[in-house]
């Protein structure tokens, strides 16, 4: 930006040489936060699984002039329930291949997760 900022300044130094430039920037850090559960498309993915936030459902206010799937007043959900047919880009039968976890050979052995460590710091009386 401030290599734009200052070519910007060379062409308006020699367009309007008697002028005095001010250049004034929103930078404001409110542009990155987001509502907890918000709706956001970025971090979405259209798989099934995975680690997406957990966002909350929608109501359709409007729809474009496209064919919608959802009307005006439907609750959209940003998740895929069991009644959803599945990712658009899976053949029928991979959508139902891939709706369910399957055994990939891969083992993982847990010892304790965070709650198991909670509850023995509590009992302790930490």
């Amino acid at each position: 930006m401030s290599l734009q900022i200052e070519d910007i300044f060379d062409v308006v130094s020699i367009v309007y040489p008697n002028c005095d430039f001010l250049v004034l920037m929103d930078q404001s850090s409110g542009h990155g936060k987001k509502m907890h559960n918000g709706l956001n498309a970025t971090p979405m993915s259209a798989k099934y699984g995975g680690a997406q936030p957990k966002m909350r459902n929608t109501v359709i206010n409007e729809v474009g002039p496209y064919q919608p799937h959802l009307n005006v007043g439907d609750t959209q959900q940003m998740v895929f329930s069991e009644s959803d047919e599945g990712p658009y880009y899976l053949q029928p039968s991979g959508r139902d291949i891939y709706k369910v976890d399957f055994f990939t050979g891969e083992i993982k052995i847990l010892t304790k997760n965070k709650k198991m460590i909670l509850d023995e710091l509590k009992s302790k009386g930490f």
